[in-house]
C-alpha cells in the first residue's frame, strides 16, 4: 500500500510538471519547432524495449551527456519553470501517425529518462488506445493503471526491476496530449 501513494505522489508530480510544461509551451505560441521535421524516424511501440528492459532506441541508460551528443543531433533547453536543463534531439520520431522530438533527462549526468510529448486535437483517444493495447499485447498487462480525474489523466506503467514505461494522456485547455516516458529507476543505477 505504501508504494502505490508513492507511485500516485511521483505521478501528481509528474503531471503537475507536465502540465507547467504544457501551459509555457502554449505560452509560448507557434515558434518553429526544435526538431528537423525532414528527418523522421519511424518507432514502433516494440522499440521501446531491448531485450528485458525498457530502452529508447537501444542508447544504453548510464550514458553521459558528452557520450548523447555523438548519437544524436541536439539542442539544449532550459526550462524558465523547472530548474533543468534538457537534452533535446533535433530529429523526429513518427509513432502512429504523431511527430515529436525526444527529451532525454539526466540524473548526476546519467541519461536516466527520455519522453515524447505527442499534442493531439484530433484521434487523440484512438492513438492513446491503440497504442497502449500495442503495449499490452507486446509486454503483457500493465503494472499499474493510475487515473487522475483533477487533472483527467489516464496513465499505464509497465515496470521491469531497473525499467519502467509509462504511457500517459492528459488534457490542457482544449488539447489532448499524450506522453511516453521510458525511464531508468535510478535506484539501481
Amino acid at each position: 500500500m505504501k508504494n502505490r501513494y508513492k507511485v500516485i505522489i511521483i505521478f501528481l508530480v509528474v503531471i503537475a510538471a507536465l502540465v507547467a510544461s504544457a501551459v509555457f509551451l502554449l505560452k509560448r505560441g507557434k515558434k518553429e519547432p526544435i526538431f528537423n521535421d525532414q528527418i523522421k524516424h519511424d518507432l514502433a511501440v516494440a522499440d521501446f524495449k531491448e531485450g528485458e528492459e525498457y530502452q529508447f532506441r537501444q542508447i544504453p541508460w548510464g550514458t553521459s551527456l558528452e557520450e548523447l551528443k555523438t548519437i544524436v543531433p541536439y539542442s539544449l533547453f532550459e526550462d524558465p519553470i523547472r530548474p533543468t536543463t534538457d537534452f533535446h534531439s533535433t530529429e523526429s520520431y513518427l509513432l502512429f501517425g504523431k511527430t515529436t522530438d525526444a527529451i532525454f533527462k539526466f540524473e548526476e549526468d546519467k541519461l536516466a529518462e527520455v519522453q515524447l510529448v505527442f499534442r493531439s486535437e484530433e484521434n487523440a483517444v484512438e492513438q492513446f488506445d491503440s497504442i497502449v493495447a500495442e503495449a499490452t499485447e507486446l509486454f503483457g498487462a500493465e503494472s499499474e493503471k493510475i487515473e487522475n480525474t483533477i487533472t483527467i489523466a489516464l496513465g499505464y506503467i509497465w515496470k521491469t526491476d531497473n525499467t519502467m514505461l509509462e504511457i500517459t494522456t492528459y488534457k490542457v485547455g482544449d488539447r489532448k496530449v499524450m506522453n511516453i516516458f521510458v525511464r531508468a529507476i535510478t535506484e539501481s543505477m
